[in-house]
């Protein structure tokens, strides 16, 4: 499964995602934007949209509970990656956008794994 099963009590959001589930989420994205560097048609910036907007939801669904600054970076990151309203940034800034979520995703996964 990829939740464990809640709390009862304390009100608010009682949803606690599965740290392996979350670092993989992480390391799909991470390497799936790392590709993105490269050039690719169309479609595979469509996908790279998708997998680091999903991530970055499943991310901070992760650390929401624990007031961790990294659910706020993460909830960014989805809003910036988002498929539904794209922001255009430009293809050098785009590039430099996705080395840094890329790098950025594979460490923060590497970092629940070890943790």
């Amino acid at each position: 499964m990829l939740l464990y099963p809640g709390e009862a009590g304390g009100g608010g959001l009682d949803l606690k995602l599965k740290p392996t589930f979350v670092a993989s989420m992480l390391a799909a994205a991470g390497t799936i934007g790392l590709l993105a560097i490269l050039p690719m048609p169309y479609g595979w910036y469509m996908l790279t949209r998708l997998a680091v907007c999903a991530a970055g939801i499943t991310t901070a669904l992760h650390f929401y509970g624990r007031k961790d600054p990294v659910a706020v970076a993460a909830v960014i990151v989805a809003l910036l990656f988002n498929p539904i309203q794209p922001i255009a940034l430009g293809r050098p800034l785009w590039m430099l956008v996705d080395l840094v979520v890329g790098v950025v995703a594979l460490a923060l996964s590497w970092s629940i794994r070890k943790s």
